[in-house]
């Protein structure tokens, strides 16, 4: 290898250094505007939840958190839903025993 092909190849191996440094600086910055969104919808989410939403660029990223946020949102409301509907008995059959007469004059003493 020649001094201009290593210089050539060392070149191209730091343009792809700095095009992997850029794009991970680029899902940072989405993943801190995910979570800025969501926790504006008062969503608390993980690292995981956050790579899941984060796209390509902040547009599809908002798409996706507002997708996200209806899913959730959905959920919920079918939780307190299913949570608040309840079933009232029909009857209270409550079996009391029958005081006999002597049972009602001891007690009238105690």
């Amino acid at each position: 290898m020649s001094a201009e092909e290593k210089v050539k190849y060392e070149l191209e191996q730091y343009q792809k250094r700095v095009a992997e440094l850029e794009a991970a600086q680029t899902q940072a910055r989405l993943q801190k505007e995910a979570a800025k969104l969501l926790k504006d919808k008062d969503i608390d989410a993980n690292d995981d939840i956050l790579e899941f939403l984060v796209g390509t660029d902040e547009e599809d990223t908002g798409k996706r958190v507002d997708a996200f946020v209806e899913v959730v949102d959905a959920v919920v409301e079918k939780r307190e839903k299913a949570r608040a509907t309840g079933k009232t008995p029909k009857s209270t059959n409550t079996q009391h025993e029958e005081i006999s007469e002597i049972q009602k004059r001891i007690n009238k003493y105690k």
